[in-house]
């Protein structure tokens, strides 16, 4: 017959020998107590699968210092601390790749920048790629959407993409596109978002 954690007791398990003692049964009943505390608070420390559930803005600060987040701002929303905690371990794995710098700003701002490698603009190409100087291969320019991302919060963008881009790739240029119509630059914006979540879902 299997017993639970939660209702089994020390003094059980012990042999006839020494359970029927006094001290005994009072050392083995403060064990229990200690150990049904711990219990309760195990989905506590279960931090990974259960850190949106967390509701302790302290313990969330806390596991932000444990997991070494990157990028982290004791005054942001509380469920957005929780999320940064949660992606951590994922976002140290594929640091310094493109999906992932797009995620990280995805998480901040949906749809509101994305890179451009230098291969994807440079032009003509590959024709002049013979003469093209090494080190432009290394070099990459940010899109900003306007209506997602204003000037202030482009600061952060910035230094997001720094803390999360190779430290041998540059920043070559920042744009934001003026389009002759916001309904379409918007919708061409979150088609873009929409493309690169599918892509990455699906070499996950």
């Amino acid at each position: 017959m299997s017993t639970s954690l939660r209702t089994s007791k020390l003094i059980e398990t012990c042999p006839p020998s020494i359970s029927y003692d006094a001290q005994v049964q009072c050392a083995a009943a403060a064990f229990d107590f200690q150990f049904y505390s711990v219990i309760d608070d195990t989905g506590a420390v279960a931090f990974i699968p259960n850190i949106m559930g967390l509701t302790d803005s302290k313990l969330v600060d806390i596991l932000a210092w444990q997991f070494h987040v990157d990028y982290y701002d004791e005054t942001l929303d509380l469920e957005l601390r929780k999320k940064l905690v949660q992606l951590s371990i994922q976002w140290h794995k594929t640091k310094g790749t493109v999906a992932l710098i797009e995620e990280v700003l995805n998480t901040f701002w949906p749809g509101g920048a994305w890179l451009e490698e230098w291969y994807q603009y440079k032009d003509p190409f590959p024709p002049n790629y013979p003469t093209t100087g090494w080190h432009d291969r290394y070099k990459f320019r940010v899109i900003i959407n306007e209506d997602v991302i204003d000037e202030e919060a482009e600061i952060l963008a910035l230094k997001l993409i720094d803390l999360y881009k190779p430290i041998s790739r540059w920043r070559e240029a920042v744009i934001r596109p003026k389009p002759t119509s916001g309904t379409l630059y918007a919708a061409g914006a979150v088609q873009h978002f929409i493309t690169r979540k599918f892509n990455q879902a699906r070499l996950r």
